[in-house]
């Protein structure tokens, strides 16, 4: 619970308590509080602030010509209760835009942490199609976590990778390292690199691979665009500027049944100069199978 200006403290979503009366309210409903604190025990607040874009008519995205948005565009509100219908939280507010904000309005979720990833999926198609309406991360404390909040890839683990090195051959070494790694990676990048950081990223994880570029965020000219490595690498320059400071947000690897007949392979090569159980070992490191899995292997 926190306060709201100074007359008032709202309780859950949509009650609203006078700050007077809020003591003896508190004493009255007591179990209430402490189920409600119960339920929200290990949620956390999304916040979807949706935001004019450019209509046309104007650069300035408060254009008095389109007040409510371009001509043809889905009108906040609606848009936010198509959010609420998509997302399938039961606990959710929406917040009116505030008058000469460049802020269209903001729809704020309570989703348990388990469920993020599942959320942030349902709601990407209606995030994303709304013409003239733009999802946009809520400034926070570095630029990695809030390129994460909007990229539309996993959160639930993920890899902070910072600047990639410089020159070329240090620049694989490290991405050959990443290459399967299982969690999502977000990197830093400047604007005269972004182009070979982009063809290096192709090369080593392959084009087909998803990711998410974010540009300028929480500035003037935000832009957030996610694809495949490929496709990102070949709007550079045209629908992607070079301008501004970028985080590049990579999906994590995904994982590859190992072979059953190149993991035998690997052992009868192995146990030719090692002792059976010595072999087993470096069998499953190399394969990436149990153990106990190669034992059954071997002995079939």
């Amino acid at each position: 619970m926190s306060v709201a200006g100074v007359a008032s403290r709202p309780f859950r979503f949509g009650t609203v308590v006078a700050g007077a009366d809020f003591d003896a309210w508190l004493d009255a409903h007591a179990p209430l509080v402490r189920a409600t604190l119960g339920q929200l025990r290990g949620c956390v607040e999304m916040s979807v602030k949706l935001l004019r874009l450019h209509c046309g008519h104007s650069i300035d995205r408060t254009c008095r010509e389109c007040a409510d948005g371009a001509p043809g565009v889905v009108q906040l509100r609606e848009l936010a209760e198509l959010l609420v219908a998509q997302a399938g939280v039961e606990r959710w507010r929406y917040r009116s835009p505030a008058g000469g904000s460049n802020v269209a309005g903001s729809v704020a979720f309570l989703v348990p942490r388990a469920e993020i990833d599942a959320f942030l999926t349902r709601i990407a198609p209606v995030a994303s199609r709304a013409a003239g309406i733009a999802v946009v991360p809520i400034p926070g404390p570095c630029a990695a976590v809030a390129a994460l909040s909007v990229a539309g890839l996993p959160t639930d683990h993920f890899v902070f990778e910072g600047f990639l090195p410089r020159r070329d051959s240090a620049r694989a070494e490290r991405l050959e390292s990443l290459k399967h790694e299982p969690r999502t990676i977000v990197l830093y990048e400047a604007v005269h690199r972004i182009a070979a950081t982009l063809s290096a990223l192709c090369d080593t994880f392959g084009g087909e691979r998803r990711a998410a570029i974010a540009r300028e965020l929480t500035k003037t000219h935000e832009q957030v665009v996610t694809s495949t490595l490929a496709e990102l690498a070949a709007s550079l320059d045209s629908t992607i500027p070079l301008l501004g400071e970028f985080v590049i947000v990579v999906a994590g690897a995904t994982a590859v049944a190992p072979d059953d007949a190149e993991a035998r392979r690997v052992y009868e090569l192995l146990v030719t100069e090692l002792a059976p159980d010595k072999a087993l070992k470096l069998t499953a490191a190399v394969t990436g199978l149990s153990r106990n899995a190669l034992y059954r292997l071997t002995r079939t």
